[in-house]
């Protein structure tokens, strides 16, 4: 199941109003709608099971009724291996990855990579002498 970032000034509170960017990905991107759960993550890295209570015309009301307990199978860390994308990619990569569980990501560079670097943060990497 797919996780949520929850807005940085959320503390444990019964309810919570979503608006903006956050409205359009669940609403858009994850199609969710009044009566669908999910799981949100505050800033603490806790999980709450949200339910989405109702629709308003640019924001959801959502209600926290239970944390969720890690069990033992869900404490495995899962580490990606990414190589670097072109643009700004890595941004939606890391967003993506961390909604499913990710643990970790590693960016790699490799003989197959697009992406140019500097000089300066070649060198840095230690890919220039």
């Amino acid at each position: 199941m797919r996780q949520f970032f929850l807005p940085e000034d959320y503390s444990s509170e019964k309810t919570v109003k979503i608006s903006g960017n956050n409205f359009h990905y669940i609403k858009d991107v994850l199609r969710l709608a009044s009566g669908d759960n999910f799981i949100g993550l505050n800033k603490n890295g806790v999980k709450f099971k949200l339910l989405i209570l109702e629709e308003k015309k640019n924001c959801f009301i959502l209600k926290s009724d239970e944390i969720l307990k890690i069990s033992e199978n869900q404490s495995i860390k899962i580490n990606l291996f990414q190589c670097l994308p072109k643009a700004k990619k890595m941004d939606l990569i890391g967003r993506q990855a961390t909604e499913t569980g990710i643990s970790r990501i590693t960016p790699v560079l490799s003989t197959n990579t697009i992406v140019k670097l500097s000089d300066k943060v070649a060198t840095r990497l230690g890919q220039v002498e």
